[in-house]
């Protein structure tokens, strides 16, 4: 017999909120700590909790920033590049979420607007030329 479907909305009560935070966070950290182990990759989690100052980190490795550090270095449009790269092997783009569209969208008005500044240039450098 399988679980209940749980209906996500805010929980108005602080204890029962509290209990399901403190699970909920530690089941997110495991699945993190077992993706990193089972496929031999650099994870982290980082979860700031409400009302919290200090974030709640997990790193396979034992300094985060080895794992932040070379993703904080790429630039936004190289990341999105990776994640639409991810979510568009070998689907129909039909079938995408809206956020996946949403950042393809982006991808591509910033690789137009790459474009049009590069013919733009290369017009300039031309008539200077007198070509």
């Amino acid at each position: 017999m399988g679980r209940a479907k749980v209906k996500l909305a805010w929980i108005e009560k602080a204890a029962p909120r509290n209990v399901t935070y403190k699970k909920r966070k530690n089941g997110l950290l495991k699945k993190v700590k077992d993706l990193s182990t089972l496929c031999d990759v650099k994870a982290c989690g980082i979860i700031y909790p409400c009302g919290g100052t200090v974030p709640e980190v997990w790193s396979s490795t034992p300094n985060p920033m080895d794992v932040l550090v070379p993703f904080m270095q790429e630039s936004e449009l190289e990341r999105r590049k990776k994640m639409v790269n991810q979510c568009l092997e070998g689907k129909d783009i039909s079938v995408l979420d809206l956020e996946t569209i949403f950042s393809l969208s982006w991808l591509v008005d910033n690789k137009l607007n790459f474009v049009k500044e590069k013919v733009v240039k290369k017009k300039a450098k031309m008539v200077a030329n007198g070509e």
